[in-house]
């Protein structure tokens, strides 16, 4: 069964729709513009921010206008984005075969200064979606990062291959924020000119936000969705690879997946940031693979990194490539700046192939591939023959304050009195051999290296497996928002508005699965959802397609919630049986 494209929408500040949007890159149109806002920076800024004046309710959304105005700014790109990608298909949205599926990195973020809240939490948006548009399903939340959009597009598809459900919708939003903008400078990587992407003249990243809708579904049309994968560089948790091995594994397997060879794809669609070490990590990765000849772009230089969004917008911007059979160039790159040379477009052209490669890849090391091509007719994707999951998790450790267990007995117990990074280090000290990296990490991470180091160091079954054949499949309730609100503190102290990077790059929950995957080198597939609760249903779905099609043997799977004072993990895993 193939996965087709049916619809897809944009909310930026070149407009609402996918069509408009493309036909402004056409004219080499750019969101990037210079800003001066002190609830951003102190000082003047660039960056591509979506003007209020837009944001006004569709005449037809079931909500009414007071309902309208208590959305926050975020809620209501993403509100617009979904229905302007349904409105042809109205029945759609609120079947009980159709999923929805938020991705974001960050959310309502730029709240965060009036204290923690509902409106923090990932899921409550994910929930309100669902809401307002009567879907009858739990919307799931995906948060992997820069890769978050490329990763809830893949979930979407599988679900809809494994016929879990017959549609899927995807939406990416994030929010431009003193928040990030404030992180991103921490680490000097924010470009004093708009970016551009591979250039010898190239400064940093440009911030963005955007909100994307992209729908999904099981019945034939011009566009289909192939082949996807994801990986982990098990490298480091801010810096890509430098060799792109990540990346190589996850376009390999899309690539295959699709049945695709590098002969027959037309068209590149990169992460391309604009900062020297990613950039030079494609770079490496294209030509790795033998692909630096196929006509490549980044789209930052029009949109900046939107974040969560940019996996949903820059693949609906390929997608619009594909209908109009037009290539966009890399805006702002003018000489080659990486030390291999591959090719980066400079200009619009007639597209000779209609088959797109999408790729993005994240802090935590993760990295996503998608490809995307001209349906001529229905599409054979082949797959391995998987037998459906019926049990539960198996957890073998679950730590909780005060208590450590494995596989139901209690091997540790030290009272807890309410300091959660103290205790999780005491208990680290008492029960593993020590790892001098973990005294560096935030809290959620704390728990989760140490529920991992209980796991394996009670069981050998990870030796059986090739670190590509390991997967990582974790969730939780709260995000990143411990750390979340330590970096807002920083922020809140007079004189100190850029906080330290070593506390900001931890502002993102699935760098608990980097930290993993570097200690014992997992490069597979990993995927980190935001739920209400832990549901074991949901978990289970995604061990299912994950086991089904990828070539992971091994699922860790996961769920570590740290929020202040209060924690718990339950950790265990799931090998693959035919």
């Amino acid at each position: 069964m193939a996965v087709y494209v049916l619809s897809e929408s944009i909310v930026s500040p070149l407009g609402i729709g996918a069509k408009n949007n493309f036909e402004a890159l056409i004219q080499g149109q750019s969101g990037i513009k210079y800003h001066y806002n002190t609830e951003v920076s102190p000082y003047p800024f660039w960056g591509s921010v979506v003007s209020e004046k837009l944001l006004c309710k569709p005449a037809s959304l079931p909500l009414t206008d007071r309902l309208w105005d208590c959305l926050s700014k975020l809620e209501k790109m993403i509100m617009i984005s979904v229905w302007d990608a349904v409105s042809e298909k109205m029945s759609l949205i609120s079947h009980p075969k159709t999923i929805l599926i938020f991705t974001s990195t960050k959310g309502n973020i730029n709240l965060i200064n009036n204290g923690l809240s509902e409106d923090l939490y990932l899921f409550c948006i994910a929930e309100k979606i669902g809401k307002i548009f009567h879907n009858p399903n739990q919307v799931l939340t995906v948060s992997n990062a820069c890769v978050s959009g490329l990763s809830g597009i893949l979930v979407g598809k599988r679900l809809i291959e494994e016929q879990f459900y017959d549609h899927a919708i995807i939406v990416g939003g994030d929010i431009f924020s003193e928040f990030t903008y404030s992180g991103f400078t921490s680490f000097k990587a924010i470009s004093p000119i708009p970016c551009r992407p591979f250039d010898s003249k190239r400064q940093g990243i440009t911030l963005g936000e955007a909100a994307s809708a992209i729908v999904l579904g099981n019945e034939y049309s011009e566009i289909a969705l192939s082949g996807g994968s994801s990986s982990n560089d098990a490298n480091h948790i801010s810096g890509p690879s430098r060799t792109g091995e990540g990346l190589k594994l996850a376009i390999r397997e899309a690539l295959n997946q699709a049945q695709i060879s590098k002969n027959e794809l037309g068209f590149i669609s990169l992460h391309g940031t604009g900062t020297i070490f990613n950039d030079e990590m494609e770079c490496q990765a294209l030509n790795g693979l033998g692909l630096e000849n196929i006509p490549a772009h980044s789209l930052k230089g029009y949109y900046g990194h939107t974040l969560g969004a940019a996996g949903v917008l820059e693949s609906a911007i390929s997608i619009q490539m594909i209908r109009h059979g037009k290539s966009l160039p890399s805006r702002g790159f003018e000489e080659n700046g990486t030390t291999l040379s591959f090719h980066v477009e400079k200009e619009a052209k007639e597209l000779k192939k209609f088959s797109i490669l999408k790729t993005a890849s994240g802090f935590g090391g993760c990295n996503v591939a998608l490809v995307f091509e001209k349906a001529n007719h229905p599409i054979q994707v082949s797959r391995s023959i998987f037998q459906k999951i019926t049990e539960q998790v198996a957890f073998d450790v679950e730590i909780l304050p005060g208590e450590v267990y494995y596989q139901g007995n209690r091997i540790y117990s030290q009272k807890f009195i309410g300091n959660s990074d103290q205790w999780l280090t005491q208990a680290y000290r008492t029960l593993t051999p020590g790892y001098l990296k973990f005294f560096k990490m935030d809290n959620l991470c704390k728990l989760g290296m140490l529920a991992i180091e209980l796991l394996f160091k009670n069981n050998s079954i990870f030796e059986k497996y090739l670190p590509s054949e390991v997967a990582l499949l974790f969730a939780n309730r709260s995000s990143s928002l411990d750390t979340d609100l330590a970096h807002q503190a920083c922020l809140n102290k007079a004189g100190n508005y850029y906080p330290s990077p070593a506390i900001f790059v931890y502002t993102l929950p699935n760098i608990i699965m980097g930290e993993i995957a570097i200690k014992y080198g997992i490069t597979g597939e990993n995927l980190f959802l935001v739920l209400p609760q832990l549901d074991e249903k949901n978990l289970m779905q995604q061990v299912q397609i994950t086991f089904s099609q990828s070539s992971a043997k091994l699922i860790i799977i996961g769920w570590v919630e740290l929020l202040a004072d209060n924690f718990h993990c339950k950790l265990g895993f799931i090998e693959k049986t035919r």
